[in-house]
């Protein structure tokens, strides 16, 4: 605890901590604060004196956008005290913050950089932003973020994390696409889980479900989730049905409304 920016924490655990074999309602509050749901000062302040018998002193006000780093280094503690090597936070399409406006998405830069710069409180934490190969031109040069920010009126220091962030999505290297060989072995993986997950071997349809998801699509995540359907109706019905984009009528959506809105038919 020592490491962290308060000492908020510090209170809220060791309170839930004793309070344990209570029935009381309140311990849900200290619950729901160690899954992200703050609890006020007040009911930090009531609920430790209750159930420690020790008063509360707080080292530092706590601040949402500024010490939530605080429960995120706690659960790479945790993680390295449960024999873990750590853990891995993805960021999955990170390129929504391109929707901000310039100042929010400056902010949103800021903010990441506890992930992208992070603390040696994060020493088990391995972060995986996920950006849109067109992220760089169409948000960050078209935009003009690096002009915004040698506009804005913050302080230096501030101004060169958010440089370092857009460096790092600038000069991030692009992933290849997935050969033939390693998608047929990501494939051949998912059934493998899929039969542990369900306790019954379903190797034997693992060729079926390669081909149902090589024909399901081009992008990746379709041919995934392609796959899974595919186990899913071997599962339940012992074979694959049609798995495949189509539409459901050729005709237009007015022709359609008219049809379904018809009931004299």
């Amino acid at each position: 605890m020592n490491k962290l920016n308060t000492n908020r924490l510090y209170y809220v655990l060791k309170a839930f901590l004793a309070s344990e074999g209570s029935n009381d309602d309140e311990v849900d509050v200290l619950e729901a604060d160690l899954q992200g749901s703050f609890a006020s000062v007040a009911a930090i302040r009531s609920l430790y004196s209750k159930y420690c018998k020790e008063k509360v002193a707080f080292n530092n006000k706590f601040v949402v956008k500024e010490h939530t780093a605080d429960y995120f280094a706690f659960m790479s503690h945790l993680f390295k005290v449960m024999g873990y090597s750590g853990w891995v936070i993805l960021f999955d399409e990170a390129e929504l913050i391109g929707r901000f406006a310039r100042k929010s998405r400056m902010s949103a830069y800021s903010t990441i950089s506890q992930f992208l710069l992070p603390p040696s409180s994060f020493d088990s934490v391995s972060s995986i932003f996920a950006f849109s190969s067109s992220y760089t031109e169409e948000v960050i040069g078209e935009k003009d973020d690096y002009g915004y920010l040698d506009l804005m009126d913050i302080d230096e220091s501030a101004k060169e994390t958010i440089k370092a962030v857009l460096d790092k999505i600038v000069d991030a290297e692009e992933l290849r696409a997935l050969t033939e060989e390693e998608l047929t072995s990501s494939l051949k993986t998912i059934v493998e889980i899929y039969s542990l997950a369900y306790g019954k071997d379903y190797s034997p349809y693992t060729e079926k479900v390669i081909d149902t998801a090589f024909s399901a699509g081009y992008l990746l995540r379709t041919k995934i989730r392609a796959a899974i359907e595919a186990l899913d109706q071997i599962s339940q019905y012992g074979d694959t049905g049609d798995i495949s984009a189509s539409s459901l009528a050729s005709d237009s959506l007015s022709d359609t409304l008219d049809q379904l809105l018809d009931f004299d038919n």
